[in-house]
C-alpha cells in the first residue's frame, strides 16, 4: 500500500471530506512509487492509499480509495497554475487514524484540543509513600507499576518506577 506524507492543512481537508484530490509532481521519485502501486495500466483502477500527516507510525493518517489521473490541479487544493501533476482522485475515505480533533472549530480562540484521557496509575502514588520510605531506609528496591505505554516499535509495555536499591 502506498503511504504518502502530507501537510496538516491538506490532511485535515481530506479527512473532513473537503478536498477530493491530492497532487504529486511528475518526477521520477513519484513515477516509480505510483507505477508500483497502480501498474502501467492505471486507467479506472482503484487503489487504497494512506495519506499521513508526519512520518511516525502513529501520526494522523487517512486511508482512501483513489484513482489516478495526470493533469492540472486546483489552486485551492495546493496545485500551481498551468503545472501538470499526478492527481490522486479521492473516491472514498475508508479509515481515519490518530486524528484527535475531527471537527475543529473555525474560531481559533474557541479551539479546544481534543486529547486522549490520561492513563491513571494502577495504584495511587500517595499509597506508596510508606513503602518508598521503607525501601530507601532499608536500601532495597521496589518497583511500582505506573501504567502501560507503547514502545517505539508499537509494542505495549509496562512502565515501572524504581525506588531504593
Amino acid at each position: 500500500m502506498l503511504i504518502l506524507p502530507i501537510k496538516r492543512e491538506w490532511f485535515e481537508m481530506i479527512a473532513s471530506g473537503d478536498k477530493k484530490e491530492e497532487y504529486r509532481e511528475l518526477k521520477p521519485y513519484y513515477h516509480t512509487r505510483i507505477k508500483n502501486t497502480f501498474g502501467f495500466d492505471y486507467k479506472n483502477k482503484q487503489v487504497e492509499i494512506v495519506f499521513r500527516n508526519g512520518y511516525k507510525h502513529n501520526s494522523p493518517s487517512v486511508r482512501c480509495l483513489c484513482e489516478l489521473e495526470v493533469g492540472e490541479g486546483k489552486k485551492e487544493w495546493g496545485a500551481k497554475p498551468k503545472k501538470r501533476y499526478y492527481i490522486l482522485k479521492i473516491l472514498k475515505i475508508i479509515e481515519i487514524k490518530n486524528w484527535d480533533n475531527p471537527n475543529p472549530p473555525k474560531v481559533k480562540e474557541a479551539m479546544a484540543v481534543a486529547a486522549l484521557p490520561a492513563t491513571a496509575p494502577i495504584t495511587p502514588i500517595e499509597n506508596f509513600q510508606e513503602e518508598i520510605t521503607k525501601a530507601i531506609n532499608k536500601q532495597f528496591a521496589i518497583g511500582i507499576d505506573i501504567g502501560e505505554g507503547i514502545s517505539r516499535s508499537g509494542q505495549s509495555r509496562k512502565n515501572t518506577m524504581m525506588f531504593g536499591g
